[in-house]
């Protein structure tokens, strides 16, 4: 036996039980850091997802922004063709009366010369 064992605190028995407690903790530490690994690999799929979930989130609200626009502007279109439409038939209306009118005069005008 040389002078380090004598130095050494540590009987030949112990050193193979803190080797083992060492290789105990080196396994747990590997487990440990595969399952950050992990738990990091899926908050970063789950922020592509969020952004991407927001992206289309976004695309959406563009949509139905531009459809409600539309549906505005279609509904105006109606509207105005419905009111020039209500006009023409008023027009035709009193077109109708009119010549009823001119028919019954004409009629009272030939009794008149026969």
């Amino acid at each position: 036996s040389s002078g380090i064992n004598a130095e050494w605190p540590l009987r030949p028995g112990e050193i193979d039980e803190l080797e083992g407690k060492c290789g105990i903790y080196k396994l747990n530490i590997e487990k440990i850091s595969k399952s950050y690994d992990l738990e990091v690999n899926k908050n970063s799929k789950m922020e592509i997802e969020i952004s991407r979930l927001n992206d289309e989130n976004q695309r959406l609200s563009t949509l139905t922004f531009q459809l409600r626009q539309d549906i505005t502007e279609e509904q105006e279109k109606y509207h105005s063709i419905a009111s020039r439409y209500d006009s023409l038939n008023k027009n035709l209306e009193e077109l109708r009366a009119q010549m009823t009118v001119d028919q019954m005069k004409s009629k009272q005008k030939r009794k008149k010369y026969r």
